[in-house]
């Protein structure tokens, strides 16, 4: 059911769903999963209904994610900035940190998955970019909760891009 307020709901959405714009894509687990989205009634559901469609949610966003980064040659790897560039928590919020290597050039990439965080806390980044660093902060490609917390790149040389169809989630293909 929908209601008068203002907010989006699916029918505001439906331009992203059009499968002859998208002819690689059509399948029938996406006309299935269409199907379902279009009869679900959102406004008939509990909280507690609700909490758990947000983190269903958030996991295929993160599965989708990591799935494209894998077909593109990214690999995840323990470990995260040298100390010396960035004590942990001083410069960059540390959570859910990793690397991203690719597996071609073995570019690698640090990332950390941080909660929102205030301006104050997000302005210390400013001193990784004075130091040479390439700093991107993006909300909805993180692969920890996706839509929850914000995904910041840290890189050396320009390895991080806007998407473009060359590139998958704000990281360059191979070529």
């Amino acid at each position: 059911m929908r209601a008068d307020d203002g907010l989006p709901d699916f029918e505001m959405y439906t331009d992203r769903f059009q499968f002859e714009r998208r002819e690689e894509a059509q399948s029938d687990n996406a006309h299935a999963l269409l199907s379902v989205l279009r009869e679900l009634d959102l406004s008939a559901l509990r909280r507690e209904q609700l909490d758990l469609l947000d983190d269903l949610a958030a996991t295929l966003m993160g599965l989708v994610s990591a799935e494209l980064l894998r077909r593109d040659g990214w690999s995840l790897k323990p470990s995260w900035a040298p100390v010396e560039t960035s004590p942990a928590g001083k410069l960059v919020p540390v959570d859910h940190a990793y690397r991203l290597v690719h597996e071609e050039d073995e570019r690698w990439l640090y990332v950390s998955e941080p909660y929102p965080q205030t301006a104050a806390t997000l302005s210390g980044l400013t001193a990784l970019v004075a130091q040479g660093w390439h700093v991107d902060v993006r909300s909805g490609f993180a692969l920890h909760y996706p839509g929850h917390t914000l995904r910041i790149q840290i890189e050396r040389a320009g390895a991080i891009t806007e998407p473009t169809d060359e590139t998958t989630r704000g990281l360059p293909r191979p070529l």
